[in-house]
């Protein structure tokens, strides 16, 4: 319950028989970085990253890109079926994240689609 000016209590909790739950059936993780380590260390995180999401089931690597218009250097892309893949991914990958190295890292999830 929420006071309104009015002085009337207004419910704004939603009618649950009103909500539709949709299942999301994909995520594209896009997972935004900065690097200052060498182009050596960023190839071995790399191929850490691509092995380890070929070890699991239900995350595909959609590989290393760079954007135009980011703030970021470069993101990784990841298809899954949920947001916890990626992190178990990372977890696999042998990489122990060096901050001086790895400064930033922004997770950027979309699911869906919508519709199509």
């Amino acid at each position: 319950m929420f006071a309104v000016s009015n002085s009337k209590q207004m419910n704004l909790a939603p009618k649950m028989e009103a909500i539709q739950i949709q299942k999301v059936q994909n995520m594209l993780v896009i997972q935004h970085i900065d690097w200052f380590g060498t182009s050596d260390e960023l190839k071995e995180m790399d191929e850490g990253i691509k092995k380890a999401c070929g070890e699991l089931d239900g995350i595909e690597y959609m590989g290393r890109w760079s954007s135009h218009q980011a703030r970021y250097h470069f993101c990784y892309l990841f298809k899954t079926e949920v947001y916890m893949k990626v992190m178990d991914a990372w977890g696999k990958a042998g990489f122990e994240r060096d901050y001086s190295k790895l400064t930033h890292s922004v997770m950027e999830i979309l699911g869906g689609p919508q519709h199509t």
